[in-house]
């Protein structure tokens, strides 16, 4: 076997060859958004390394949940969802700092971002 990326060659004798591809799953969890700060979105970025249930969850400066962005199922690998600077009921929010939590089992990460007007 040759080693090519996210697939690899497996020779199965001297005058064929065929290609096997494995999903590249992240070997940690891991989230960020860009931009930071952002006017009017920002991208969240996010790695599983399996099929879980995952909440994203964004907060204010005072703890208060604005928008629930993401609650349910999700597959393992690279993932990504926009925030639009709203909250659950359609609303433009402020200017300001702003908190996003990622929930799946056994994980709990909370990173700040800031929205600019």
């Amino acid at each position: 076997n040759i080693n090519c990326g996210i697939g690899y060659l497996d020779e199965t004798d001297s005058t064929s060859m065929s290609v096997k591809y494995a999903i590249q799953i992240p070997q940690l969890f891991s989230i960020s958004n860009y931009p930071n700060p952002f006017n009017p979105r920002t991208t969240i970025n996010f790695s599983l390394t399996q099929n879980t249930y995952l909440s994203i969850v964004i907060h204010d400066i005072m703890g208060k949940q604005i928008k629930r962005i993401l609650n349910g199922n999700q597959m393992a690998g690279q993932n990504s969802i926009q925030w639009d600077g709203t909250n659950n009921k359609g609303e433009t929010v402020s200017a300001g700092v702003y908190f996003y939590s990622i929930e799946a089992e056994g994980y709990l990460v909370t990173k700040k971002m800031i929205l600019l007007k």
